[in-house]
């Protein structure tokens, strides 16, 4: 594993705790879709611990919020998106 070594601002940390506890609620980096409009049901104590320990994660790999985003992107040639998974027209 590629450690990198960078200063973030607090405004890339907000963003990065953002986008993962969006995943940690939803499953996804981008929060609620139409096909998870809800969130799970958690213990607040547990999903802050969680959701730090990712976000110090991602931070030791060097990723923003963007970066993660970027990851959930649809790949080309995609017909669409269905609960997080990404099917082929082909698939549909």
């Amino acid at each position: 594993m590629l450690m990198v070594e960078r200063a973030y601002t607090v405004k890339e940390i907000d963003e990065l705790r953002e986008v993962v506890q969006n995943a940690w609620l939803y499953g996804s980096y981008h929060g609620a879709t139409p096909q998870r409009p809800f969130s799970r049901a958690y213990n607040e104590a547990e999903k802050t611990r969680c959701v730090e320990e990712m976000v110090r994660t991602h931070m030791l790999a060097g990723h923003t919020a963007e970066d993660l985003l970027a990851s959930e992107a649809k790949p080309d040639g995609a017909a669409g998106f269905a609960d997080g998974l990404y099917y082929t027209a082909d698939d549909a």
